[in-house]
């Protein structure tokens, strides 16, 4: 039997989440807290950081050749493959 007070333990499916938490009791109409909160600010945080790798990913590839012989690729053959020319 259970004690008087004490909520039933959380219903779960094969291999789910538990449906009913103690944690989550009664906050239906409340709004998400922590990083659910913010998923919308983090959404433009990484549009953005998309867009900064993109442009420095362009800007690298035009002078990818001048750069792979201070790195120690010498013949011109491997320059080609390894600047994808």
């Amino acid at each position: 039997m259970r004690e008087s007070g004490k909520r039933p333990a959380a219903r779960q499916l094969r291999g789910s989440q538990p449906l009913i938490s103690e944690h989550s009791a009664g906050t239906e109409g409340l709004p998400p807290i922590g990083a659910a909160a913010h998923w919308q600010q983090t959404l433009w945080a990484m549009v953005g950081i998309q867009f900064v790798m993109t442009a420095a990913f362009s800007m690298l590839t035009p002078i990818m050749p001048l750069f792979l012989p201070v790195l120690g690729v010498e013949s011109e053959a491997a320059i080609d493959i390894w600047a994808a020319s």
